[in-house]
């Protein structure tokens, strides 16, 4: 029976390594402890910025009762626009693309 999680997707953090704030964006659970990514942002979980980090369950703190979607939102918008590669950027402070699309011929 697998264990609760630490935190949910959109719940603000705080990460003990930097005193940094930071939003839940994505987890995954096939390791020993649950991997959490996060979006680095201001103590309320407004204004994302950089790239989105991979943070062990130990490595940070949840902020009881504060949850926000933007940083999710936004971080998904860009997953699906196919990931850093073909956005040509790894930040997370907004939704774009690369670019623009070639005119259908």
């Amino acid at each position: 029976m697998p264990r609760p999680r630490k935190a949910q997707v959109n719940q603000v953090i705080m990460i003990h390594a930097t005193g940094a704030y930071g939003v839940i964006v994505d987890y995954r659970d096939d390791r020993q402890t649950y991997r959490y990514r996060a979006v680095r942002t201001d103590k309320v979980g407004r204004n994302p910025r950089g790239q989105a980090i991979w943070l062990d369950a130990p490595d940070f703190a949840i902020l009881r009762g504060r949850t926000v979607k933007r940083p999710g939102v936004v971080y998904r918008a860009n997953e699906k626009a196919g990931g850093d590669l073909s956005r040509g950027c790894s930040c997370q402070c907004c939704a774009h693309i690369r670019g623009y699309e070639e005119e259908p011929e």
